[in-house]
């Protein structure tokens, strides 16, 4: 759910769930703006808010989507960034993802809710996972 969804839906209603998936796959500054505004506006329990992270890269215009897989395949150091362009992937077009820092600082933020939810976990590298 996202702050556009969320404001059409009564504080009442959303009051209810166990959980909300807040899926902001954009940016760290995104996803910890639209927790603190499920928390604060609609008066949702931080634990009850679970931040959705994603394995995957899209255009800023949403028309193309690639898996991180796919993205690290092409471009082998995008780990370290959270935009990619001017390869083959795509015509070279501008990728933007969350990258190996960025998901250890949403991980984190996600922590001090109620957890993550990844979407979707096929889409990683299927490397090893340091502990």
């Amino acid at each position: 759910m996202a702050s556009y969804l969320g404001s059409a839906i009564p504080h009442a209603a959303l009051a209810k769930f166990d959980f909300l998936n807040v899926m902001i796959y954009s940016n760290y500054a995104s996803a910890r703006g639209e927790l603190q505004y499920f928390s604060a506006v609609k008066s949702i329990a931080p634990e009850k808010l679970v931040l959705g992270v994603p394995f995957f890269g899209s255009t800023r215009n949403w028309t193309r989507e690639e898996s991180y897989a796919t993205i690290l395949a092409a471009y082998p150091d995008a780990w370290q960034s959270d935009e990619v362009s001017g390869g083959s992937l795509d015509g070279g077009l501008t990728l933007d993802y969350v990258g190996e820092s960025t998901m250890a600082m949403e991980t984190q933020l996600g922590a001090r809710y109620g957890g993550i939810m990844i979407w979707e976990l096929t889409q990683d590298t299927g490397g090893p996972i340091p502990c």
